[in-house]
């Protein structure tokens, strides 16, 4: 998964839904290089099952939060919306 950013203004948070295959290691990799979290405690951390959920917090830039959303196996568009409902249910402002 690319990610470019159009404009220098860069969102306060960002989702990143990720489903188990073989690029993962790649794009978590990419993700820790970006994020500067350690990429090998990055793969040990977060594995992408469904449901689960990883927060990154920006580094230098407070408030920023980057959102790694499991898939599992599944890539669908029936899971993913499932998938990012129960991420918003579990983070909704009470």
């Amino acid at each position: 998964m690319l990610v470019k950013l159009l404009d220098k203004k860069v969102p306060d948070t960002l989702i990143l839904p990720l489903t188990q295959d073989e690029q993962l290691p790649s794009r978590l990799a990419d993700i820790a290089a970006r994020t500067g979290v350690d990429a090998e405690t990055l793969k040990n951390d977060f594995k992408a099952d469904p449901k689960e959920i990883l927060t990154l917090y920006g580094a230098g830039v407070p408030g920023r939060r980057i959102y790694l959303c499991g898939l599992g196996k599944k890539d669908e568009f029936q899971d993913i919306c499932q998938n990012l409902r129960s991420l918003t249910s579990r983070f909704k402002k009470k």
